[in-house]
Parts: structure tokens; sequence; C-alpha cells
């Protein structure tokens, strides 16, 4: 404590190896390194064993000053652990997939519907077809399909375009009619049914070709 009252510079560094070696001292015995307590005890003022303490932890491994003690230049923020990167990683992949699901989810399931209800559909034309004696039965479920997809393929590029819309209700009621025929064949006479199919390729496209030049 003379030391220390005298203020002179070999005092201070006496001083301040006591104090060092207390910090040691506590830690080696595994009590908190506290400058407040260091400092009651060696009759030094708090502020210089703190300072001490913390010069000495940033360039020996000396035991650090709690918080409570430490000024706020001495306290270095923590820096993240790798897990709490990869973790990071980890939401943002999560969250990227759910967006994606969230974008494109329907669109994956109408894709997936409308390819059941296609091939549902054909089997019954096909069906129909097949019972009418009609050439080439596999293809006519094909070509009133792809008129379907022409018209509306223009019509999503020309909104006003009526030949496009034509051709997607012509489609649908065709498709429908076959449908409901191919589960109950003996509503129609087979020879009315072939009449009326052997124009189908003719007309769809024709209107399909139409449709496909349209700019």
């Amino acid at each position: 404590m003379t030391a220390t009252m005298n203020g002179n510079g070999h005092g201070r560094v006496e001083d301040r190896a006591r104090a060092l070696e207390v910090a040691e001292q506590r830690r080696a015995a595994g009590h908190p390194v506290v400058g407040s307590q260091i400092a009651a005890e060696l009759g030094i003022p708090a502020r210089n064993v703190t300072r001490w303490i913390a010069q000495a932890e940033r360039t020996t491994d000396r035991p650090s000053v709690t918080p409570a003690d430490a000024p706020a230049a001495t306290q270095r923020p923590l820096r993240p652990t790798q897990p709490q990167r990869s973790n990071g990683r980890n939401r943002g992949r999560a969250a990227k997939w759910a967006e994606l699901v969230y974008r494109h989810g329907g669109l994956v399931i109408a894709l997936a519907v409308t390819a059941i209800g296609l091939l549902q559909s054909y089997s019954h034309m096909r069906d129909l077809a097949v019972a009418s004696g009609t050439s080439w039965p596999t293809l006519i479920p094909l070509s009133i399909d792809g008129m379907m997809a022409a018209g509306a393929w223009c019509a999503h590029r020309h909104p006003r375009y009526w030949p496009a819309w034509a051709a997607i209700v012509l489609g649908v009621a065709g498709s429908l009619a076959m449908n409901a025929l191919a589960s109950r064949p003996e509503l129609v006479a087979m020879a009315d049914v072939r009449l009326v199919l052997s124009q189908v390729g003719a007309a769809t496209a024709a209107l399909s070709v139409h449709l496909c030049l349209k700019r």
C-alpha cells in the first residue's frame, strides 16, 4: 500500500506484479478473477487492477477480468462459432426450398392432375374409336387433345381471337361426348360414330394449323 501511495514507477510495477500474481492464483484455484476484489485485497485502485489484468490477458495467457469490472473498451465481441454459421446456412436453404415449393407447388399439382385426366380421357376415346371401326383409332384422341392445346396456346397469346376459344370449346365438347359414349356405346349406332370420327382428323388439323399461323 505504501508503494501505491507514493505513486512512483517502481511501486506501480510491484503493484502490477502482485495483482497479476493474485489473479493467477485465483484462476488456478477455480475462483472468478474480479478486479475490484483483488484491488480491495491489495489496497490498489480498482481501475489500475482492471487495466493490468486486461492488458495481460491480451498479451499473455493470463486470466481475463469479469465483464462487470472490465471497461467497455476492453470487452471484445464474441465471434459466432462454426456450428452457428452452419445452422444459419441450413435455415437459409430451408427457407429457399419452402419458397420454391410455395411458388411452384400448385403448378406441379396441376400438371400431375392434367396428365392423369388426359390419360384417362385418351383411353376412353380410343376404346370408342376401336369399337366404331374407325381407321387409326389411336390418333383420334391425340388429334382432339392437340387441337385443344393449340387453342389454349393461341388464346394465351391472343385472348380476343375467337377461333382459339372455338377450338377449346369444340375440343372439350368432343372429348366429353366421346368419354360418355365410351361408357354407353349402345345409345348410338357405331356407323354414325364412325362417320363423325372420320371427319375429326381433317377438321382438327385445319383448325390447329390456322391457330399456329396466327402471329
